[in-house]
């Protein structure tokens, strides 16, 4: 890692962020859209009432840690990973086209909540979904919707 990667204390001129009310805003921009309760705020005030540097630290760590998301998000599928996931499509086509729209979801649901972790993910999930595609059959037609799939129900694996 090089000092330009690097978000933390030295991003910012030490003569910023010296009130607490400065401090505060700072810790709230850096946890913006995180979901906190009344414990969490408490322990955000009590953040902002330590030395500006201490805030800056951690907010630097916060933003870090949210570039490593972002960037793992974004980093595309290869070699294996895609090999996997390319099987649970085909896997989820296949439930689809059998009327069986409930496998379909019980897989896709946790795949579209955990995205950080397809690989493993997608391997496991089409494993499951073939094994239950094997059990069930082709489902008859009057157990489809009018859309001509089954009805889609959240399920996890």
């Amino acid at each position: 890692m090089t000092m330009a990667d690097r978000t933390g204390p030295d991003d910012h001129p030490p003569s910023a962020h010296r009130d607490q009310g400065a401090r505060y805003d700072l810790l709230g921009r850096a946890l913006r859209g995180v979901e906190r309760g009344a414990e969490d705020e408490l322990v955000v005030a009590w953040l902002a009432e330590q030395d500006a540097a201490v805030v800056r630290s951690i907010v630097g760590m916060v933003e870090r840690a949210r570039r490593v998301e972002r960037e793992a998000a974004t980093r595309p599928l290869r070699g294996a990973n895609l090999d996997d996931f390319l099987a649970l499509l085909e896997g989820i086509r296949d439930a689809l086209a059998a009327g069986h729209g409930d496998l379909a979801a019980m897989v896709l649901h946790p795949l579209l909540e955990h995205r950080g972790a397809l690989g493993k993910r997608s391997r496991a999930a089409a494993a499951l979904l073939r094994s239950q595609l094997a059990e069930r059959g082709p489902q008859p037609a009057s157990g489809r919707d009018e859309a001509g799939g089954a009805g889609l129900e959240a399920r996890t694996v």
